[in-house]
């Protein structure tokens, strides 16, 4: 590194980068260009000795949901796959972009691409930071319905990261929307809860619960602006920074008034036409019911279920890991579980985890596989089941509902705004409605169908 160049205080960062920052201004699409830009920053910000792994989206080319709205006959999962390849495009054009200026770049996948990218293993992911490349990851982690800035949240968790950066087209976090208020206050720090609590889209509820329960530093900031990406690796003072105690002074500013990220991609709400309005409450919605199917899955039927150990976390190779990332799991018989490992050198810690989880088996193996028998429930046990289904249900259905409010208050700015006539907002919010229905029914029906099976055992 040379010697006039500024170190940064950091050690490893996770740069996260929508797909829109590719696109040309307005469009879809890939402006190398654009691409070029964000890489010559990159490529000076590495220059600092910082580790740089990126955590790309691929929205300007597709977002899966187009795919699942109205009549398209496409299911939802796979339109959130056909999302994960477009982040392996968007991946690919900066990995060239990279190279040509010199960088030392490995492109990682959560989804297996033999010939295009590696497989993302944490470990090697690390050796490859360690030697100062810079890693690119893409298609988010490999699973449908979570998003890509979840994706960098899990990231910059696993690889020990001292801070997420998301690089915007704005500056921050503002008092309102610049674009209407020249007067605007841009706010230099925030807390979780403060961006929780007032439903700012920093990022996904997910990916700020990740980083509030680990207090992992969330910077939001323009990377439109050249340079930046280097003054923010350097620790400069710009844009918004999340963690989880305010400074003092900030608090009284902040006040009770709202406060929200002004138009960065797709994800300002008073800056949305009507169609994403209500395109982004079904794809929340989506969400909740989807939730819902993960967690009644998790409940014990008296019936075999690989979604019963879903959850799962084994301690292997130094870290907590999902149990699906190390074994596959089947149902061979009704009331049998196998888990093979892919690696038979942790089979005793998938049977140790398995003994501390509250799954209430008692795992059997042979070395090679670990098989779990699944008694038959008790009537006591099945009502219980029967009550935490209705709970969980409950919880999906309140989900959807906040989802519903946030959507009017968006329909009701508008309106405010004379971008809609009263007319208009009654019909868009029984839109809203109907989108409410719809999935709270799918909620009920999923509830039915678990009460059904527990009850049948």
């Amino acid at each position: 590194m040379p010697d006039s160049l500024p170190s940064s205080p950091y050690s490893r960062i996770i740069l996260k980068l929508s797909g829109e920052s590719f696109a040309p201004a307005g469009e879809r699409g890939i402006s190398m260009a654009e691409v070029v830009h964000i890489a010559k920053q990159t490529v000076r910000a590495a220059q600092q000795g910082v580790e740089i792994g990126i955590v790309i989206g691929g929205g300007n080319i597709l977002r899966g949901a187009q795919f699942t709205a109205g009549a398209s006959s496409i299911q939802e999962a796979t339109g959130h796959y056909m999302g994960m390849l477009a982040t392996v495009i968007n991946g690919l054009a900066l990995q060239d972009a990279l190279e040509s200026l010199g960088a030392q770049t490995r492109l990682m996948t959560a989804i297996k691409m033999d010939g295009v990218a590696e497989p993302y293993i944490r470990r090697r992911a690390k050796r490859h930071l360690e030697k100062g490349r810079i890693v690119i990851f893409a298609a988010g982690t490999g699973a449908p319905f979570v998003t890509t800035d979840t994706a960098a949240a899990q990231k910059a968790l696993e690889l020990e990261c001292d801070i997420l950066m998301k690089a915007t087209r704005v500056d921050g976090v503002y008092s309102e929307d610049p674009e209407k208020n020249p007067h605007a206050v841009l706010y230099d720090h925030l807390t979780y809860n403060q961006v929780r609590e007032k439903n700012l889209r920093v990022m996904d509820s997910t990916a700020i619960a990740h980083c509030m329960e680990h207090d992992l530093p969330i910077l939001v900031f323009n990377y439109r602006n050249d340079g930046n990406i280097e003054r923010a690796v350097r620790g400069d003072s710009i844009g918004t920074r999340v963690t989880s105690a305010v400074r003092k002074g900030d608090e009284e500013m902040i006040g009770d008034g709202g406060i929200v990220l002004a138009a960065d991609d797709a994800f300002d709400i008073a800056a949305m036409s009507v169609e994403e309005i209500l395109l982004d409450a079904e794809e929340r919605m989506d969400k909740a019911v989807e939730k819902l199917k993960g967690d009644l899955t998790g409940i014990r039927t008296g019936r075999a279920n690989p979604g019963m150990v879903d959850s799962l976390r084994v301690d292997a190779y130094g870290s907590p890991t999902p149990l699906k990332q190390l074994a596959s799991v089947s149902a061979p018989e009704p009331q049998q579980l196998v888990i093979r490992p892919f690696d038979p050198s942790v089979i005793k810690d998938i049977e140790k985890a398995i003994i501390a989880s509250d799954l209430g088996l008692a795992p059997q193996s042979d070395g090679k596989v670990v098989r779990l028998n699944i008694p038959a429930l008790s009537g006591d046990v099945r009502k219980k089941m029967v009550a935490r289904t209705k709970d969980l249900t409950e919880e999906s259905k309140v989900a959807i509902r906040n989802v519903r409010r946030d959507a009017n208050k968006s329909l009701d700015q508008m309106e405010k705004d004379k971008e809609l006539s009263e007319d208009e907002l009654k019909t868009y919010k029984n839109d809203v409605q109907e989108l409410t229905d719809k999935h709270e029914k799918s909620c009920d029906d999923l509830a039915k169908a678990m009460t059904s099976e527990v009850m049948e055992q």
